[in-house]
């Protein structure tokens, strides 16, 4: 088992504790032979309801083996380990598809957004209509059409209001996607959680945007809201927008920043296991406090001067500002930035595109 060879490896290396060793090897163990326990009962349920002819065309079985690949940064390793370990669902039976689609209309100017799945991913896109649309796509595992039927009503669930949604997806969809279509004239308050599979938004306007996932990345393009707050424990973050306030941490996955502000902000970015990359303005005046443990600092940037530049064996810490006299009116932006990791290396650019 070679994802047994990994944490030993990581153990030795001093990367990871006994007690986080033997709490991965443990729910390794279980997963592997819950696993050839769920593909037993799976085949036998199979076998008799071809005999029946019962689930007929309906059937959609398939048994594809996980694969964890070998390489890359600790953070790919641990997060792929971790996914395979944890991903593990109790589910049996043959698997069956649903597709639904609700549409709807908001009477508020400002929308509360509440979502929280498990096994699907999100989508959120902003549109020209003045409604909303919900596509989803949900798959359940069980013995046959009637009782998927009721285990999918039993864990999809949808509320709407005058001023706000809500949707929750429970562990026992087996997997799905999820593309909600908003209309880009009002303005939200996002609070979104997942639990394997990633979130995706694009084009949208919030005071606050809440996003958190759990073996799934985040990517944010072109969201502007007051505050933004992105989480992930084993995933990447992938960000491009405006805000005032912006956090993003992940426990094992690379941060990858590009923001455009006209107006001072507050960026706040720490991984533990991944790369971080920010591309800067050219035009903008900021103030970067940038630490690393094991990895190295990259500052492509012009006309900065360092106010601390620490270089160490188990530590690299710079301080540096800048401030551009002839940055133009109303365009001039004042940034504050904190990048902070333990393995994996920070880079700081200017946007030139």
């Amino acid at each position: 088992m070679r994802e047994k060879e990994i944490i030993e490896k990581m153990q030795n290396a001093g990367k990871i504790t006994e007690d986080e060793a033997k709490k991965l090897l443990k729910s390794l163990e279980q997963s592997y032979n819950g696993h050839q326990e769920e593909e037993k009962t799976r085949n036998n349920q199979q076998k008799e309801a071809e005999q029946k002819t019962v689930i007929k065309n309906d059937l959609k079985h398939s048994s594809k083996e996980k694969q964890q690949k070998s390489g890359g940064n600790l953070g790919d390793i641990v997060a792929g380990l971790l996914k395979n370990v944890f991903s593990f669902n109790n589910s049996s039976g043959p698997e069956f598809k649903f597709e639904e689609e609700l549409q709807g209309e908001f009477t508020a100017e400002q929308i509360d957004i509440f979502v929280k799945n498990t096994n699907v991913s999100l989508t959120l896109k902003s549109w020209e209509n003045n409604y909303f649309k919900i596509e989803a796509n949900l798959v359940v595992s069980a013995p046959d059409r009637e009782q998927a039927e009721a285990v999918k009503t039993q864990s999809y669930f949808i509320e709407k209001k005058e001023d706000s949604l809500h949707i929750e997806t429970k562990e026992k969809i087996k997997k799905g996607n999820i593309i909600i279509f908003l209309p880009g004239q009002n303005k939200y308050n996002f609070n979104l959680k997942n639990v394997n599979g990633k979130i995706a938004m694009e084009n949208l306007i919030a005071e606050e945007n809440n996003l958190k996932t759990t073996n799934g990345s985040l990517q944010v393009k072109q969201v502007k809201a007051v505050k933004q707050d992105l989480k992930s424990t084993n995933g990447s973050i992938v960000f491009s927008g405006e805000g005032t306030n912006i956090s993003a941490k992940t426990t094992n996955g690379s941060i990858k920043f590009k923001p455009t502000f006209e107006k001072n902000s507050e960026m706040n970015i720490k991984t533990v296991n991944g790369s971080i990359k920010v591309l800067l303005s050219d035009e903008s005046n900021f103030f970067l406090d940038l630490q690393t443990v094991n990895g190295s600092l990259i500052c492509d940037l012009a006309n900065y001067e360092f106010i601390k530049k620490e270089k160490k064996r188990l530590k690299k810490h710079y301080i540096l500002k800048r401030e551009i006299a002839t940055a133009k009116q109303g365009k001039n932006e004042n940034i504050n930035l904190s990048a902070k990791n333990v393995n994996g290396s920070i880079k700081i650019s200017e946007n030139r595109a």
